[in-house]
């Protein structure tokens, strides 16, 4: 038990010292008070993760706090005699103070998580106009450069058509080009309605397969149904004849029970008209 408790205080320090080495101490708290600052940590698209509080001052932020102690030198009040409920003890008056200092931090917290998430916020659309320009510039490229090679394309075509119309067979080389584009595009066809074909055989069959698959449980599930009906007609039919068992038994019990009391009850009168007759 021991070894236990020795081996938890030791992984429970290492932790701690961990999570003090990941702290990135800022210049200065936001806060009064010598035993709270603020930390930032490096995560994946998070530059604050939490903001903790610890009762070890450190220098840089010591001497900031001092510093903004003296520009903003002010007494606190609450702890003045003029102000302070005679009826009211020291420890509810120490609450009443930690409860408004916590009160303080949380504010101051959600002040700079709000600052931080409008400095984020800032950043991010900065960072998506950023992406966002850098996309249309190289779109608006590929598409320029798209555009020059299409325009010289056509150029050359234009160039090569007005060269065959010159020549005596162009007319028979223009045809045997339209001949073979046409007999591609019906292989094209024809293989897109082969493809077609053979995914609609597959689709029935698939659909086939789930519709017999269904079938096949429809006809488990009847037969567990007449199975299940015929168990609890056999078990209400055993559980009649107990039922039935048990009456008849008790039909013989009372009707022992009513022979006995006419037997004593003859016994007992035979032995009173004894006594009378003796």
């Amino acid at each position: 038990m021991s070894d236990d408790s020795a081996s938890r205080i030791a992984w429970l320090a290492d932790q701690a010292e961990k999570l003090q080495n990941s702290v990135v101490n800022v210049h200065q708290g936001l806060s009064l008070a010598p035993s709270l600052y603020f930390s930032t940590r490096r995560c994946t698209y998070s530059d604050v993760v939490s903001i903790v509080t610890t009762v070890q001052t450190q220098s840089r932020i010591a001497s900031a706090q001092q510093s903004h102690a003296r520009r903003h030198n002010h007494a606190d009040t609450f702890n003045d005699p003029l102000y302070v409920n005679p009826l009211q003890n020291d420890r509810d008056r120490d609450r009443d103070n930690l409860e408004r200092y916590r009160k303080a931090l949380s504010f101051e917290r959600s002040i700079f998580m709000s600052k931080l998430d409008s400095h984020r916020h800032t950043r991010l659309e900065g960072e998506y106009k950023a992406a966002c320009t850098i996309q249309r510039t190289q779109r608006g490229h590929a598409l320029r450069k798209n555009l020059d090679r299409l325009k010289k394309t056509l150029v050359i075509r234009n160039k090569v058509r007005v060269a065959m119309k010159d020549v005596t067979y162009g007319t028979g080389i223009i045809l045997e080009e339209k001949d073979r584009t046409r007999a591609r595009f019906h292989e094209c066809t024809n293989a897109a309605v082969r493809i077609q074909r053979i995914f609609r055989q597959r689709l029935a069959l698939a659909i086939c397969r789930k519709e017999a698959r269904m079938v096949a449980e429809e006809v488990l599930n009847d037969c567990a149904r007449v199975i299940q009906s015929y168990v609890r007609q056999r078990l209400a039919r055993c559980y009649v004849r107990k039922i039935r068992l048990r009456h008849y038994e008790l039909l013989c019990l009372r009707l022992a029970l009513l022979l006995q009391r006419l037997y004593r009850g003859y016994i007992a009168r035979g032995v009173l008209r004894m006594r009378r007759y003796c």
